[in-house]
C-alpha cells in the first residue's frame, strides 16, 4: 500500500505480477496517461492514485503485510524523503525531465541525492516509454523564452535555428545532439560520451561470398527523437566521406535501455586493406 504521499492499496491493483525487470505504473490521471504516453506504456497501469506528490518534496511511504514482529501493523516496505533543494538534481526541479535512480536495481538508498539522476527524456520514459518529440516541441519546452512561430502556408522560418549548435549547458553537447542522443540541455552532467558508440567491431556482410569483415558500429539513440535523421558515413581519413549500410541485426550483447534504440551501421569497404577506416554519425532533423 502506498501510504503516504499518496495513497493506493495494491489489492486493488490492475497488474497482480510482474516478471524480473518489470514495473508497474501508478498514475493520477490513467486516461490522460494513456493519451500521452500510448497504449503500450497503459498497460503497466497498476491503478490511479489519490493524493498528489509535493513538488519542494516530502515523505513516501509504501507498506506491506504484517510480518512476524511484535505488533499487528503493516510492515515498511519502502519509506524515504525526497527534495528540490541542495544535491538533489535540480534540472528534474520543473524543467521536464524526470527524477529516477541512478541503479535501480542495486538496492540504493532512495533517501540520498548521490542515487537519483536526471532521466533524459522530456516529461519522463515510464516504463521506458518516452513519447515522441518534434525537435521545435523538445526545444519550446526547455527553452520557451526563444520559441518561434510555426512557419504557415509554405513559408520559411525568418532565421535560422542556432538553438540547434548551442551547447547551453556547456557538457560538449549542442543542444540538437542532446536532443537525439538523450541529454538534458539544461544540465552540465558531462555527457559528451554519448556520442561514442555502445559497440564496435568487426562484422561480415551476409550478402559478401568472399567472407569479408567490415568496421561495425553501433549507437545509442534517444526514441523520443522522432524527426531525427541519422547516416553513418565511413572513409579512410584522406578521401571524401561516403555513407555507411544500416545494419537490421543488433549486435550480441547489445541492448538498449528503456526510452533508447540502437542504430547499427558498418562500413561499405571491408577492412584489412591499405590503411584504416573511420565511421563517423551524421545528425540532423527535418524541417
Amino acid at each position: 500500500r502506498a501510504a503516504e504521499g499518496i495513497t493506493f492499496d495494491f489489492a486493488q491493483s490492475r497488474i497482480k505480477a510482474l516478471s524480473p525487470g518489470q514495473s508497474a505504473l501508478l498514475v493520477r490521471n490513467p486516461e490522460g496517461f494513456r493519451r500521452r504516453y500510448g497504449v503500450e506504456a497503459a498497460a503497466r497501469v497498476a491503478g490511479a492514485y489519490s493524493g498528489k506528490l509535493d513538488n519542494g518534496g516530502e515523505v513516501l511511504h509504501f507498506t506491506g503485510a504484517d510480518g512476524p514482529d511484535e505488533d499487528d501493523l503493516p510492515d515498511t516496505v519502502l519509506a524515504f524523503t525526497y527534495d528540490d533543494a541542495g544535491a538533489w538534481p535540480a534540472a528534474a526541479d520543473g524543467h521536464g525531465p524526470a527524477l529516477v535512480l541512478r541503479h535501480p536495481r542495486s538496492a540504493p538508498d532512495h533517501s540520498l541525492p548521490a542515487s537519483w539522476t536526471v532521466g533524459g527524456f522530456w516529461s519522463g520514459a515510464p516504463a521506458g516509454f518516452a513519447p515522441p518529440l518534434a525537435w521545435n516541441a523538445w526545444r519550446d519546452r526547455y527553452f520557451p523564452s526563444t520559441a518561434q512561430p510555426l512557419p504557415q502556408n509554405g513559408e520559411q522560418p525568418e532565421a535560422p535555428d542556432h538553438l540547434a549548435l548551442t551547447d547551453t549547458d556547456g557538457d560538449g553537447l549542442s543542444n540538437l545532439e542532446e536532443y537525439i542522443l538523450g541529454g538534458v540541455p539544461v544540465l552540465a552532467d558531462g555527457n559528451a560520451s554519448l556520442r561514442e558508440p555502445v559497440w564496435i567491431g568487426l562484422t561480415e556482410a551476409a550478402e559478401d561470398a568472399a567472407g569479408a569483415r567490415f568496421l561495425t558500429a553501433s549507437w545509442r539513440i534517444s526514441a523520443q527523437a522522432g524527426e531525427a535523421d541519422l547516416l553513418a558515413e565511413s572513409g579512410d581519413g584522406r578521401s571524401a566521406w561516403t555513407p555507411g549500410v544500416p545494419v537490421a541485426e543488433v549486435p550480441s550483447g547489445v541492448t538498449a535501455a528503456p526510452g533508447f534504440r540502437i542504430l547499427t551501421f558498418r562500413d561499405a569497404t571491408p577492412a584489412g586493406g591499405s590503411g584504416p577506416r573511420f565511421l563517423r554519425l551524421r545528425l540532423s532533423v527535418r524541417p
